[in-house]
């Protein structure tokens, strides 16, 4: 189960240490909940696939718990044969002609069992199978186990006797399969007991391919992908913490700007306006230069102009 990581939250004002933290918790949950594993491929009949518990560890096939059995191949890509199950028709199925079904296939017949394909007996009836007269198929060939045809192998399987059998995954071949296009999350248990995801693992190593479904968009393929979820989360914050800070320095710098063109503004309409006592200290000073020039024309007129 992906967790959803809040959104709405990055759009406070965040802090360089918040958001690592944030982003910390994040993959620290995602690592949790979804465990990347490596498929087996061929576990033979009387065992089941045990899924892996620990990130890019293999799964395993182990044999069936006591009172359950598994007639068939199987592999980590076949979910829904991969387990071990309860043997209903046990007095109902002999071994030579039919194998033990999970459930019943055909209610004319009534008996949960199919036709023993590893014995050459094939049909869609489990109470009248036929059989191939023990012919088998050729090599990398296999029996259709409804009209006992002989059919070649699908792609990225083979067959190395003339049974009957299925086919067996050429892992050496599954190695070049685009292990990107095949991924599916599957539901499995920890030893507590606790739901976690389950996702095959992309490789670049020849080890095996990782995966049960082949999605038709790539799309799909992004978006389950976590990596690109937290990519995508931690760009978005950064961005709004970007545009936060952004507006938070345009707002001071405004105001700053609009407070120096006030003090400007009022600097100059101090300079140029008619102070009352300003003017009046300015007319008392004229008035004393013109009594001055008056006394210092008297005093001249007396020096040139003696009185008689």
């Amino acid at each position: 189960m992906y967790h959803s990581v809040d959104i709405v939250s990055c759009s406070k004002p965040l802090s360089t240490f918040w958001l690592l933290q944030s982003i910390d918790e994040t993959l620290s949950s995602l690592s949790y909940d979804i465990v990347y594993c490596q498929p087996v491929f061929n576990c033979e009949p009387g065992n089941e696939v045990s899924y892996c518990t620990r990130n890019k560890s293999r799964d395993t096939c182990t044999p069936c718990r006591e009172g359950e059995i598994q007639p068939q191949l199987v592999s980590s890509l076949d979910k829904i044969n991969a387990k071990c199950f309860s043997n209903k028709g046990e007095d109902e199925c002999p071994l030579d002609e039919l194998i033990p079904a999970r459930e019943v296939n055909n209610p004319r017949c009534g008996i949960p069992c199919l036709c023993n394909v590893f014995s050459c007996y094939y049909g869609d009836d489990p109470c009248r199978c036929r059989s191939q007269n023990d012919r088998g198929c050729d090599f990398n060939m296999t029996m259709n186990r409804i009209t006992g045809e002989c059919e070649p192998c699908p792609l990225y399987t083979f067959k190395n006797n003339t049974g009957c059998g299925p086919c067996y995954y050429n892992e050496m071949e599954w190695q070049y399969v685009d292990s990107y296009n095949m991924l599916e999350p599957l539901t499995t248990k920890t030893t507590s007991e606790t739901p976690r995801t389950t996702q095959r693992l992309p490789h670049s190593t020849p080890l095996a391919p990782f995966s049960t479904n082949f999605p038709s968009n790539e799309n799909t393929q992004d978006l389950s992908n976590p990596n690109w979820f937290i990519a995508f989360v931690v760009v978005l914050c950064l961005a709004i913490v970007f545009a936060v800070i952004s507006s938070v320095l345009a707002y001071f710098l405004y105001r700053r700007r609009k407070n120096d063109k006030r003090n400007t503004a009022t600097r100059t309409h101090t300079g140029n306006a008619h102070d009352p006592e300003r003017i009046e200290l300015r007319a008392g000073a004229i008035h004393q230069d013109s009594d001055k020039g008056e006394n210092e024309l008297d005093e001249t007129n007396s020096l040139m102009y003696p009185p008689q």
